[in-house]
């Protein structure tokens, strides 16, 4: 299961690993480079996002209580 405190981190050093690739491998100039940051972040947010949804016990809970409704629903 995803570690949703670990998870920041992992993002974190996923941002400052693309900009360190692509400062040295593409030879970025600033302007590019802050479009890359911009792009990485907005990545990484959304998918920090979902990753929260998914482990979030709310959203689970949600889900078995519909399942249990689809079931009792079926039974009738």
């Amino acid at each position: 299961m995803i570690d949703p405190e670990k998870t920041l981190s992992r993002i974190t050093a996923i941002i400052f690993l693309g900009i360190t690739v692509s400062i040295v491998v593409f030879d970025e100039t600033f302007e590019d480079l802050v479009a890359v940051i911009i792009i990485v972040a907005s990545v990484a947010g959304l998918a920090f996002n979902w990753l929260s949804r998914q482990c979030s016990p709310e959203e689970k809970g949600w889900q078995e209580e519909r399942e249990n409704w689809e079931e009792a629903d079926r039974w009738w």
